[in-house]
């Protein structure tokens, strides 16, 4: 048996502005992973960053910190050098992860006032449905089985496990490693070539990264489509898109169906970002 990685971060805004909550992340074959962790380590080098986390680097904060003009003042405007660093450092991540054509997307973001709103609505809902986080890494987690099962089902001589790989969450991580044998249970399907998750250092599981850059841009764009729909589609998200396989946002009605569903080894909405059939297509050329 083969061994492929899947690495998820998750990314919100909740307790801020309260808008939603994402998890998503990358799967992959061993290779792959190994290629992607040793050449964005190599990018830490050249930046001199211990560690590459989206929303700090996009605002000068955390590690940018020591490229500031000025590191003892670092909630100042950033300035025009400071801004074209940003956009170099970002823009070099991006194009590392988009070399990666072996690393698929996944992600799962929940509307909050949705996720709200319909708790208070039903009875039915607010007593099945889970946290947030867990909804989002449950999501993720069966995307990464279906696409275990359709890789073995291609290559049904080889046969390959995935062990998916979670940031570091002291509030989740403990109850959600216990509730997977019954993740297991309810997707027999999905989960026969699951291994049980990890959590692990983003400094020292560097393709963690990786999935932190994913899960704040698949952020921001549904953020974007429910609540600034004017905004144009960021750059980042627009590239990376490449390298998506499903993101599916979670909004009152999708929730509404995976309340009512409670279906085996089924994800019972469309996603809102659908990749894999074009990824198929490229790879069968």
């Amino acid at each position: 048996m083969l061994l492929a990685s899947a690495y998820f971060d998750e990314s919100t805004d909740e307790g801020s502005a309260d808008r939603c909550y994402t998890v998503a992340g990358f799967v992959g074959n061993g290779h792959a992973a190994l290629d992607l962790d040793m050449r964005w380590g190599e990018l830490l080098e050249r930046y001199d960053l211990e560690y590459f986390k989206a929303s700090e680097i996009e605002f000068g904060f955390g590690e940018f910190v020591k490229h500031r003009d000025n590191p003892t003042k670092p909630t100042d405007p950033l300035s025009a050098k400071e801004k074209g660093l940003i956009r170099e450092i970002k823009t070099a991540f991006i194009d590392l992860i988009c070399d990666c054509d072996e690393m698929v997307g996944v992600g799962a973001v929940v509307i909050l006032p949705e996720y709200e709103r319909l708790l208070q609505d039903s009875a039915h809902a607010k007593q099945v449905l889970p946290s947030p986080y867990v909804i989002c890494a449950d999501f993720v987690l069966l995307e990464a089985g279906i696409m275990a099962n359709e890789a073995n089902a291609y290559y049904s001589s080889i046969g390959t496990m995935v062990r998916p790989i979670f940031d570091w969450h002291e509030e989740h991580m403990g109850r959600f490693q216990q509730s997977f044998t019954s993740f297991t249970r309810k997707n027999p399907i999905s989960s026969k070539y699951l291994l049980p998750p990890q959590y692990e250092d983003e400094k020292r599981y560097r393709c963690l990264q990786a999935a932190d850059c994913l899960a704040y841009e698949a952020r921001r764009l549904l953020v974007r489509d429910e609540f600034e729909p004017d905004r144009p589609i960021r750059k980042a998200m627009g590239r990376l898109g490449e390298q998506i396989g499903r993101i599916y946002k979670l909004d009152y009605e999708s929730l509404k169906a995976i309340a009512d569903a409670q279906t085996p080894d089924l994800i019972p909405i469309k996603p809102s970002i659908d990749g894999r059939a074009k990824r198929l297509q490229r790879q069968s050329r």
